[in-house]
């Protein structure tokens, strides 16, 4: 994820973006493993985990985990990817299956929390190329992907792909399937067989032996954050796996010693970034946020193998439609207790939630986002009519934390209320913290003129604002007089010059004021 992300987009074009945009800014917008190419893309050799081979003893158990390539326009990414059946020994005449990230199989700039694909084909730029070793590179086969097949970034980010090639043209180059297995309590050694790419040699499969941890919720966003996030995951896995970075996304986590896929990595934590959100996975407790250290994430498998059939065919009516209520959301996610209206007047945030008019009733229920079971129909409550947006102005509770809202819909003429194991889930967050970090001031002397711009630092600083005056007479802490920061000032030298900036989090709150005064020499 941090979602994700390990979204890894094209190497090249990583490089060629980062190397511009840090000539100005602190961290280039680019480190997001769910979004693009890699939150840690620096990493020394003892943290790579080693080299696997093709020829090593218990190495064939590998040989269905690869490297996948998607294309969307111009934007192109690097995932691993790993062949799967419900059994050993699928049909040969199957078009063989592979399972991945959400955010691998399609451009997760455009994947919202809730959404759902199902049956949809994808451009002719998707492949997958097994037995990703560096010692059998000449034994490299491309096969084309020609379609999702089951793919959601809703509750769990996995995606199950299918390649324009049968399992036994697979088999017939010693590319056997691996097994499916749900993700047990006792499941606590895994092995994680990644392709990482970044700024250091041999892009190729490698093998973390980890510990895994038991379920907690987990979020992630983009930046900057669209309406329909934040991805909420309530039941990935932490664990301790070395050497994740861009391309790794997707990758098997197998039962250690065993080909049984128990989960499917999303994402990690990345260190030149700060707080929650952007290329920060952050775990839901009821005592707070957790931000983990170089954290790895996994999504368990489960909900795909319960679908799927022994012929290795998928039964849809075991997996969420895609169906739900839309939701469209007014406003930042994050926000203070207490906001100001138009009127002046501070009153408890809102949900601020707008109900697709296509639906007649709803219901819903809300409470901690770390805790929250919206699948259970306990908490839900009566029916109340779209008509009347009762999801606009319903208050927030005003507690500090993450707290979400489960929501179910029938539409006009529909019987039925659907199963609330598929309700549409948004999260609030109450931020009354201010940001302790400050924004960096950087000053650039030409002689006759100063360059002066203000960075900050995601994801406890989203904007900042400036003002400058004649020193004498520049107050940094009246709030008059300040503007967005958008791009660097020239301020020509008629006179000293104090340059005030200070910076807000995504609920608005201010950080501490700094200023930097500049004199004619």
């Amino acid at each position: 994820m941090s979602v994700i992300r390990l979204l890894a987009k094209l190497f090249r074009n990583y490089l060629l973006a980062t190397v511009y945009v840090s000539l100005w800014f602190d961290t280039s917008y680019a480190g997001s493993m769910i979004i693009s190419s890699t939150a840690r893309n620096v990493l020394s050799s003892s943290e790579l985990p080693p080299l696997l081979s093709a020829t090593a003893t218990g190495s064939e158990r590998f040989f269905a985990v690869g490297k996948m390539r998607g294309t969307a326009g111009s934007t192109g990414w690097e995932c691993t990817a790993t062949l799967v059946a419900s059994n050993a020994t699928p049909k040969s005449d199957q078009p063989a299956l592979i399972i991945t990230a959400d955010h691998c199989a399609r451009d997760a700039s455009m994947i919202g929390s809730n959404d759902v694909v199902i049956d949809m084909p994808v451009s002719p730029n998707y492949f997958f190329i097994p037995a990703y070793f560096y010692d059998n590179v000449r034994d490299h086969y491309r096969y084309s992907i020609n379609r999702i097949v089951y793919s959601s970034m809703k509750g769990a980010d996995i995606g199950l792909l299918q390649l324009d090639v049968t399992y036994g043209e697979l088999r017939s180059r010693g590319i056997k399937p691996a097994v499916l297995k749900n993700f047990e309590t006792s499941d606590v050694d895994i092995d994680l067989v990644h392709i990482p790419e970044g700024f250091f040699p041999d892009h190729y499969l490698r093998h973390s032996i980890c510990s895994s941890q038991p379920p907690v919720a987990v979020f992630e966003s983009d930046f900057p954050i669209r309406p329909e996030l934040p991805w909420f995951w309530p039941k990935a896995r932490a664990n301790d796996c070395i050497g994740v970075s861009g391309g790794s996304s997707g990758s098997p986590v197998f039962t250690k010693g065993s080909n049984r896929v128990i989960g499917v990595l999303s994402t990690t934590t990345a260190a030149e970034y700060s707080g929650c959100g952007y290329a920060r996975p952050c775990e839901i407790t009821g005592s707070g946020l957790i931000s983990r250290p170089e954290g790895v994430y996994t999504n368990a498998v489960d909900g795909i193998l319960a679908a799927l059939r022994a012929d290795n065919t998928l039964d849809l009516s075991k997996l969420d439609p895609g169906t739900g209520v839309r939701l469209l959301r007014t406003g930042s996610w994050s926000t203070r207790s207490e906001v100001l209206e138009s009127d002046g007047q501070l009153r408890p945030a809102k949900w601020n939630l707008r109900i697709e008019d296509s639906y007649e009733f709803v219901r819903y229920k809300t409470g901690a986002a770390s805790s929250i079971q919206c699948e259970r129909s306990e908490g839900y409550g009566e029916a109340v009519k779209v008509v009347n947006q009762p999801l606009t102005g319903l208050a927030v509770d005003n507690s500090e934390g993450v707290q979400a809202i489960c929501v179910i819909g029938k539409r006009y003429g529909q019987p039925d209320w659907p199963y609330p194991h598929y309700a549409t889930v948004q999260l609030r967050q109450i931020d009354n913290t201010a940001p302790v970090q400050v924004p960096k001031i950087s000053t650039f002397d030409s002689g006759t003129e100063w360059q002066v711009g203000t960075s900050v630092r995601l994801n406890e600083n989203i904007k900042s604002y400036f003002k400058y005056g004649v020193l004498d007479a520049t107050d940094c802490h009246s709030q008059s007089g300040y503007s967005l920061f958008s791009q660097e000032m020239t301020i020509t030298k008629t006179h000293n010059v104090r340059y005030c900036t200070f910076a807000t989090d995504e609920a608005g709150n201010p950080s501490p004021i700094v200023s930097a005064d500049l004199f004619i020499k």
